[in-house]
């Protein structure tokens, strides 16, 4: 009976044990980016929930959302209590959470979950929509408030999709 004599090259294991170390390595770097991204989504959520609702730079904002859904008149020259300057700044804070949206700092479902019933109210009060058009029109800029609406519509397209599986 002829035995099979196996020669053991150590440097060929010692390579095999460096590439699966990198390997676990690799997979271990992808975990925690990934999990440092979703940290970062909270972080910036937990911020433009201070900008919307408390910040004392942004304090009209909260007021803005109180009177929307009070449904009552907004702007001042419909005898709300709010300036073009306070609206404008607002909807900069929408384009400012579109703009997260589209580069990956906030993703679709927690704007939704966070924020969708103000940006919607928003998004659907006559006032605003009116405010927009006039802005358009008197700077000729069509751009005015456009990623305030990408996130309006981004949102109904969220509420569509939950509603339908009724949550």
């Amino acid at each position: 009976m002829k035995i099979l004599n196996l020669k053991i090259d150590s440097d060929k294991i010692l390579h095999f044990i460096e590439a699966g170390a990198l390997i676990i390595g690799v997979i271990l770097v992808i975990i925690q980016i990934r999990d440092l991204r979703n940290s970062n989504y909270g972080l910036t959520s937990l911020e433009v929930m201070r900008d919307l609702y408390s910040d004392k730079t942004y304090q009209t904002n909260s007021k803005i959302i109180e009177i929307l859904h009070q449904e009552t008149p907004l702007l001042q020259y419909n005898g709300g209590s709010i300036s073009d300057e306070e609206l404008n700044s607002f909807l900069g804070l929408m384009e400012w959470i579109n703009s997260a949206n589209n580069v990956g700092i906030l993703n679709e479902e927690i704007i939704y979950e966070m924020f969708s019933v103000d940006i919607l109210a928003a998004y659907r009060n006559k006032e605003i929509q009116e405010f927009i058009s006039e802005a358009r029109r008197d700077w000729n800029d069509n751009t005015f408030s456009l990623g305030f609406e990408n996130i309006a519509k981004k949102m109904e397209v969220l509420e569509l999709k939950y509603k339908n599986k009724g949550r």
